[in-house]
């Protein structure tokens, strides 16, 4: 670990070599400047700007999809801005569809806040029913429910000192918002069943949708609590506002993906090069993950990739939630190109093709319902253990798609 730095101004020549042998011994690296005013304020501004790219540097790996380096200015002056705030104790709210890498931004703010060594809790709150999340997020006392004999911390203890970071915020009820609300107000709280209001020393990230008029299962962000966290908004463009930044994360995330399959990612071809840029992409960062680690998968050969409008990913909208449905777009015969009977026989390609299709079929129903194992297993309409047993299988890691949320 990096010692800490000190800028020592001082007249006296023999003071100085005292002190800065002193803070040497104590564990501190020693800037030395004399006190004339202009070179005090040049070695400030000198100091301050190497703060600023050290920060910069420490703040690279916000989200495992890196989808937050960027040449997109708009994005640039969204990270400028999260890290002229990491300072303020203020409670933020960001707001961006999903896939847009809240969490990324949110981890952005608290690794470069002064609690960043702190504990880092995220929370999706839409993984939870109402009752559970409460008890989760504010502990309970003993007895505080039917067959309860022991007390239990919240998430809100155990992140003292740190950052709790709540996405999907606008999925909770109403009175779970209240509760949050005049925590923020007060700065304190109650356990379920307790008495005695505990004081809370943590930071709130709150993440939610575009707006507060935005509906998720017909609910609303609290208007109160909506105005409590305005001054403090970062609103994350979408990926089809920042078309410049598509390729080179299409590629990064290509070398990964490729290399993750012990193949060399061997570029893009003009054609798909363009495809990519002008797609849509509803689902945003996570969508190109997710799409591209099926190239990955599938891509034979070291030509270029080049993919046909057929491969694209194919995308239904229900009007009213965004919520996608899984499609299946691939053929099976383009996983083996050799002309024997082996590899095309109807066995091999029955096996091939059934397991692309379990592959894939996991991989966009992570997507979709971003790494929320019980609601994908659901919707697939298996037991969550064998959903387990299928990622297992295929080597699927579902926390990973939370972190690209």
């Amino acid at each position: 670990m990096a010692r800490p730095r000190i800028l020592l101004v001082e007249n006296n020549k023999a003071t100085q070599d005292s002190l800065k042998n002193q803070l040497t011994q104590s564990g501190f690296d020693v800037d030395v400047a004399e006190p004339s005013e202009s070179d005090f304020f040049e070695c400030l501004e000198t100091r301050a700007k190497r703060l600023e790219g050290a920060l910069e540097e420490r703040c690279r790996y916000v989200s495992k999809a890196n989808s937050m380096a960027t040449v997109n200015e708009q994005l640039a002056e969204l990270r400028r801005e999260t890290m002229r705030g990491t300072s303020e104790e203020s409670t933020i709210l960001i707001l961006g569809e999903k896939g847009t890498e809240r969490e990324g931004i949110a981890r952005m703010a608290h690794t470069a806040s002064r609690r960043g060594k702190g504990p880092w809790i995220s929370v999706n709150c839409s993984d939870s029913f109402e009752p559970s999340l409460e008890a989760e997020l504010f502990g309970y006392e003993a007895g505080a429910f039917s067959g309860v004999n022991q007390s239990r911390r919240g998430l809100i203890e155990v992140a003292k000192g740190g950052t709790l970071f709540l996405d999907e915020i606008s999925k909770t009820d109403a009175p779970l918002q209240a509760k949050l609300l005049r925590m923020l107000k007060d700065k304190t709280f109650h356990r379920i069943g307790g008495k005695t209001a505990l004081k809370s020393d943590i930071r709130l990230i709150f993440g939610s949708l575009e707006s507060r008029n935005s509906q998720e299962n017909g609910r609303t962000l609290n208007e109160e609590l909506h105005q409590a966290l305005s001054h403090f908004k970062i609103q994350l463009p979408a990926l089809r506002d920042r078309k410049d930044d598509i390729l080179s994360m299409a590629i990064h995330f290509a070398r990964k993906s490729f290399q993750k399959q012990g193949k060399i990612f061997p570029g893009f071809s003009t054609e798909t090069e363009e495809n990519l840029i002008n797609y849509p992409w509803p689902g945003n960062v996570h969508e190109l993950l997710s799409y591209i680690e099926r190239i990955a998968l599938l891509h034979e050969g070291n030509e270029p990739v080049n993919l046909s409008p057929s491969t694209y990913p194919s995308t239904r909208h229900q009007s009213s939630t965004g919520a996608r449905k899984l499609e299946l777009v691939q053929s099976p015969f383009h996983l083996h190109s050799g002309s024997g009977d082996e590899s095309n026989g109807y066995m091999t390609l029955k096996k091939q093709w059934h397991d692309s299709f379990e592959r894939e079929y996991l991989l966009s129903a992570l997507s979709k319902h971003q790494g929320n194992v019980s609601a994908a297993a659901r919707e697939a309409k298996l037991d969550r253990s064998n959903f387990l047993r299928l990622l297992r299988r295929h080597g699927l890691n579902a926390q990973t798609f939370r972190k690209a949320a």
